[in-house]
């Protein structure tokens, strides 16, 4: 993020709304109008005003997961399907994939908006070892949240475990 004269006054600037997308380390370069080559000096005043957890609306029993994570479940007649969540930022490309681990699991998935909307779903045929969601364009920043389940065939509940992998998709700039 980036800001020049957008705070109170004429020479003041404003960094507001911005939501750290993932737990680490960050840094805030203070600087001048034209940086190096500007003539400007002075001294200024720099304030760090936390809003909130992005996850703070989240059922607690939800887990949470990052990018480039996997993690191992269930499904079966207790436990049919299970929720995770998960925070991205406007434009991230995705890929959620669901390999089935044993059993005779028909595994399916959907990513659901923070109201429980359905946005994409795993296009898995019937007998299929795994579903995948590949190169979701996530449509605005905040809270999302990936279901996994299985296909429902009538008659025919399969059950076992699972892998569930979260990607963020990142496009290598090409030259001329």
């Amino acid at each position: 993020a980036f800001d020049d004269d957008s705070g109170e006054g004429t020479q003041n600037s404003l960094i507001a709304d911005f939501i750290i997308p993932a737990s680490g380390t960050y840094y805030v370069i203070a600087t001048r109008y034209q940086q190096a080559a500007g003539a400007t000096t002075g001294r200024f005043r720099w304030e760090l005003e936390g809003s909130g957890n992005a996850f703070a609306d989240v059922p607690e029993h939800v887990a949470r997961l990052s990018f480039g994570s996997a993690v191992t479940g269930s499904i079966d007649e207790i436990t049919p399907e299970a929720l995770y969540a998960f925070f991205a930022t406007e434009e991230d490309v995705i890929t959620v994939t669901m390999n089935r681990g044993d059993g005779d699991l028909d595994p399916a998935l959907s990513i659901l908006d923070a109201d429980g909307r359905s946005l994409a779903t795993s296009a898995n045929e019937n007998g299929a070892q795994s579903a995948r969601i590949e190169r979701f364009i996530i449509p605005q920043t905040g809270i999302y949240y990936i279901r996994v389940s299985r296909f429902e065939a009538p008659g025919i509940p399969t059950s076992g475990s699972y892998v569930l992998v979260l990607a963020q998709m990142i496009e290598e700039a090409t030259t001329p």
